[in-house]
């Protein structure tokens, strides 16, 4: 008997170490959402207002809406903590705090990407 539940015992570990990164994702995420955001995309931006080019439309948007993507973040990064985590680690739990994190990998992505179009649509202008 003893033999058959210690193989277990470890896997249950590795499994619960992978559900919290799994959980950890949404967080860092909106980490990294708040350091574009916040702090890199307007560096970047007077940056290339010394240049005199127009921003493009994407980064504008995300200029304007900093705020609201922001608050986006922090709320896919706060749900699962404040939701699942006093009942204790859940197969719901993990699932949620997966699409939670892909939300906020998405996001992050196209913060990103506003952040390096300017630089891209520079480079356009610069070498025409």
């Amino acid at each position: 008997m003893s033999t058959e539940s210690a193989p277990s015992a470890p896997r249950s570990k590795l499994a619960t170490v992978a559900a919290f990164a799994v959980c950890s994702l949404p967080a860092l995420f909106a980490f990294e959402i708040f350091l574009l955001v916040v702090v890199a995309i307007p560096i970047f931006v007077a940056m290339f207002a010394d240049f005199g080019a127009r921003l493009p439309t994407m980064t504008e948007a995300v200029l304007r809406w900093r705020w609201l993507v922001l608050a986006a973040a922090i709320l896919a990064a706060v749900i699962p903590a404040v939701r699942f985590w006093p009942r204790g680690l859940t197969r719901e739990h993990v699932a949620v705090a997966a699409a939670l994190g892909a939300f906020n990998f998405m996001l992050a992505q196209a913060a990103l990407f506003a952040l390096f179009l300017p630089v891209f649509q520079l480079g356009a202008v610069v070498d025409s």
